[in-house]
């Protein structure tokens, strides 16, 4: 039995909650943090977003997922010279009211908004996106890109029990078992109940692992019992709703068996429901929730069958499914995933084809897919499954390198691990969602902060787990030739609450650029050199310093970067805004008398004076 119950700590990598008699854990307490942001926070997304267009980081059509279907989405309409402090021109005061809100910007734009099934989108208005979309004439660097925090966190797969890495050395010693012949997809189902008093918390988190050598699916739960379904063949990809059915791939049955999960605890186990017929060879399976995933009644299917280089689309109901569609076109389809925002569905489609070397994203229209954008792998590459997390970043598999790749909802690559020396023959992982009831504010549909990682089974290899994190990476300054704005440039590998604060070399906080939510991708942060008063800094020594905070963990990834800014002034010629700098001067200030004739401008190069 205590075999047993070691093993299930392992075999359950994903974050392992249990629950015991008088005694309960949290996810949280137990490293498994699932993603949540408040309605402000989901706006605020949503304008990154659509800001993200005018700088060419992400696809119209994809941001219009955002919008109305009456609406354009907005577009970069007018520059705005001296305005492109991103703290304070694109700042909007965001009011909520029940399903309706605004965004209201100091440039005097507005934006509304509505919430439909929990997620919010563009109903009306306009906003213009200001010229701190592109960097203001960068002439010159200030110094190196550099990158801080984690996008995959090696996380041990048990540390209660000291075990990093599941492998077939680990199950033979502890329960004196293989396990598995090639374990290949995974999936999982997850449910927690907080409550108000005690057990507190109630969970039941259940792993699933395919193994088509031995026509099987192992299965096991946090209360750590592990059991096996054997009544298939070839399975060869799957996935769960959140109601808890289980949707199962079957290539030597040519068809996708449908499971549920039923009891709880010990006596939870997987029974059969129905079966999908009409396909040769359903290579990959995803699941369509609708925009509702707490409502499974009007589900769709995808199956990829890569034999008839086909993806036939079904509608999925209780005891039946019915084909709705079939999209021609594709070159041996493999893998696909469909797209999500806020842990729901967004009706785009990812697609790996080609022969495992392409990937690309589609509109699903209803009776046809559109085709939006492409990314094509080299020679070295093969692409062996596509997964998404709470906010929609795709994450690709290349089993040649044992990597793993995660890309933006528009496949801006943003960053990659793994290696020979850090994966063996990685093959496939999975990112959990789960059903979470909090008593007295309701029942969400969420995505965790975890990864399972599948790889060649072997003595010294097989499951390894992830911990999802945020990183800034190449973070860099730029500014134009009179340094009269420095422009922060870096990428944001996940959606993040992001806030920048700059300090004087008295540690004194001059300005705060304020907090903002921003989707992952490239970002570029435009500072005016003036303080919170709105007048400009001198000439000195100043710390500038970036915090950014997932939606998974309160704990933030702060960069911290030092420099100098030279003599810097303006003559505004009586000017009451201080907008028209007719007349600007670079350098450092040479008196040697009172008279204005005694005074000078000394410069490293020349001597400059803008008239």
């Amino acid at each position: 039995m205590k075999r047993i119950q070691l093993l299930l700590a392992v075999v359950s990598a994903v974050g392992i909650t249990r629950v015991y008699a008088g005694e309960a854990a949290s996810p949280d307490k137990l490293g498994a943090h699932w993603a949540r942001v408040s309605d402000q926070a989901q706006i605020q997304l949503i304008i990154d977003e659509a800001r993200s267009v005018a700088a060419g980081r992400s696809s119209e059509r994809i941001v219009g997922k955002h919008v109305a279907p009456s609406l354009q989405i907005p577009s970069a309409t007018e520059s705005h010279p001296g305005s492109r402090d991103i703290g304070t021109a694109q700042r909007a005061r965001i009011t909520v009211t029940g399903n309706n809100a605004a965004a209201e910007f100091t440039s005097g734009e507005k934006l509304l908004f509505e919430k439909i099934n929990n997620t919010w989108r563009i109903a009306g208005g306009a906003m213009k996106v200001l010229e701190n979309a592109s960097s203001p004439s960068i002439t010159s660097a200030m110094g190196s890109g550099v990158s801080v925090g984690e996008t995959f966190i090696n996380t041990p797969v048990s540390r209660e029990h000291g075990i990093d890495r599941l492998t077939r050395e680990v199950t033979t010693e502890k329960i004196d078992r293989a396990l598995f012949s090639v374990p290949d997809k995974t999936t999982s189902y997850y449910y927690a109940h907080y409550m108000n008093s005690a057990p507190y918390v109630e969970a039941t988190y259940i792993q699933f692992v395919t193994d088509p050598e031995w026509n099987r699916i192992i299965y096991g739960n946090m209360n750590r019992w592990l059991k096996s379904y054997e009544n298939v063949k070839g399975p060869s990809s799957i996935t769960a709703d959140a109601d808890g059915r289980v949707f199962v791939g079957e290539t030597g049955n040519k068809r996708v068996t449908v499971l549920r999960v039923t009891g709880a605890g010990n006596d939870a186990s997987l029974r059969p429901q129905f079966f999908i017929e009409g396909m040769t060879s359903p290579s990959d399976i995803a699941l369509d929730d609708r925009g509702t995933p707490l409502q499974t009644a009007d589900d769709n299917l995808y199956v990829a069958d890569a034999a008839t280089n086909k993806i036939l689309k079904f509608s999925v109901g209780a005891s039946s499914a019915s084909l709705i569609a079939t999209f021609e076109g594709f070159d041996s389809p493999t893998a696909i995933v469909v797209g999500k925002w806020n842990g729901a569905s967004n009706g785009l489609l990812y697609v790996v084809d080609k022969i495992a070397k392409r990937i690309r994203v589609f509109e699903d229209l209803g009776s046809e897919l559109s085709l939006i954008k492409e990314v094509n792998g080299d020679y070295t590459q093969y692409f062996k499954s596509i997964k998404t997390d709470h906010f929609g970043n795709i994450y690709v598999v290349d089993n040649v390198n044992s990597q793993i790749l995660k890309f933006t909802s528009s496949l801006e690559l943003l960053d990659v691990q793994g290696g020979a020396d850090m994966f063996a023959a990685l093959g496939n992982v999975d990112i959990p969602f789960g059903k979470i009831a909090v008593d007295g504010e309701g029942t969400y549909w969420a995505g965790f902060d975890q990864m399972f990682a599948v790889e060649q089974w072997s003595e010294s290899s097989g499951a390894q787990r992830r911990t999802l994190g945020l990183r800034m990476k190449n973070i860099n300054f730029r500014t134009d030739d009179d340094i009269s704005a420095i422009s922060n440039v870096f990428t944001l590998t996940d959606f993040g609450d992001v806030n920048v604060r700059v300090y004087d070399n008295d540690n004194r906080l001059v300005r705060n650029l304020g907090s903002s939510w921003m989707v992952s991708g490239g970002k570029n942060i435009v500072w005016d050199r003036r303080d919170d008063d709105g007048a400009q800094v001198p000439s000195g020594n100043y710390r500038y310093e970036i915090g950014a905070k997932s939606a998974y963990r309160d704990e933030p990834t702060i960069s911290v970067t030092r420099f100098y800014l030279p003599l810097y002034y303006s003559e505004d010629c009586g000017s009451a805004n201080r907008q028209d700098d007719s007349h600007l001067v670079q350098g450092s200030a040479v008196v040697w008398g009172s008279e204005p004739s005694q005074t000078t401008n000394e410069h490293a190069s020349s001597v400059q004076y803008r008239f």
